[in-house]
């Protein structure tokens, strides 16, 4: 589980999008939440009034919002 946390691990495994769409892929296959990964994770955010987003295109948005 350490790893998980090594910042220099993360980069290096998510220095291309390779990585992410392995996993997209995973979720969209064995997911048993149909609420979609995307959708989930944008779920988590906690947008308060006035807040403002810059969205530089992380990712793949594979099923963003689908």
């Amino acid at each position: 589980m350490a790893a998980l946390n090594d910042r220099a691990q993360v980069k290096e495994q998510y220095k291309t999008s390779a990585n992410l769409n392995t996993r997209i892929s995973i979720h969209q296959k064995y997911s048993v939440n149909k609420q979609g990964f995307g959708n989930w994770i944008f779920s988590q955010y906690r947008f308060r009034e006035n807040d403002r987003i810059l969205e530089l295109g992380c990712g793949n948005g594979g099923d963003l919002l689908s």
